[in-house]
């Protein structure tokens, strides 16, 4: 089994349409919709997707930064954000889907990372 990248949104901005003034100085926050090549459904990652001039500015604001995770890409190029990630998630396989997110938590936090049943 391998993953794919079945869609990428942002509640911040219309990524398809969306221009940064400077397209070497972006940070979007995204979610990544992953699932099993060939097969429907997906489940969320999310991430930020910035530059290197976006980390460094808000370094410099504040001293430090603390991020997880983050996607760096020197400019924003839909196209190109999009082709890597699914390049990434096809180098990704596994047995099953369980053995599959493990490898894909490079690309954002899993909406059921910290997930844990109810039990009375």
């Amino acid at each position: 089994m391998k993953a794919q990248l079945k869609d990428i949104f942002s509640p911040d901005v219309e990524l398809e349409t969306y221009s940064p003034p400077d397209r070497r100085d972006f940070a979007i926050f995204v979610q990544l919709f992953v699932g099993p090549e060939g097969a429907d459904g997906a489940d969320t990652f999310n991430s930020c997707i910035c530059s290197p001039g976006k980390i460094a500015e808000l370094v410099a604001r504040k001293g430090y930064i603390i991020a997880d995770p983050l996607l760096i890409f020197e400019e924003y190029d839909l196209q190109k954000i999009k082709e890597v990630i699914n390049t990434y998630c096809q180098s990704c396989s596994g047995e099953n889907w369980p053995e599959l997110v493990p490898k894909l938590l490079r690309l954002g936090r899993w909406e059921f990372e910290d997930y844990r049943p109810y039990r009375k």
